[in-house]
């Protein structure tokens, strides 16, 4: 995984962060393993999305989508990358109250 980061701004996003989430960039299912898939949990947040938590703790994990099974994790579980900002999502969403710095 790249340390290449998407902000998204969407609604979802900011209620569930109080602001935008950090992303990966996108990461094939086939790429990935939970060693504990029991301590998973996902909730269908949306038509075209599902995000998915740590039952033990409630840590947010990653956003996946339903169409292409595409999926981004919380940036935040990696601290070891380097990480860059390389695009912004649903600008149009994005509150004033806050900026992000490149």
């Amino acid at each position: 995984m790249s340390g290449s980061v998407i902000v998204c701004h969407c609604s979802m996003c900011v209620k569930q962060a109080a602001g935008p989430l950090f992303y990966s960039d996108t990461v094939k299912e086939k790429d990935y393993h939970f060693s504990k898939t029991s301590e998973v949990y996902t909730y269908k947040s949306s038509h075209h999305a599902e995000r998915g938590f740590c039952k033990k703790c409630g840590t947010f994990l990653f956003m996946r989508y339903n169409k292409n099974t595409n999926t981004h994790f919380n940036i935040e579980l990696f601290e070891e990358l380097d990480k860059s900002i390389v695009s912004e999502i649903h600008l149009k969403d994005k509150k004033e109250c806050y900026s992000i710095s490149r």
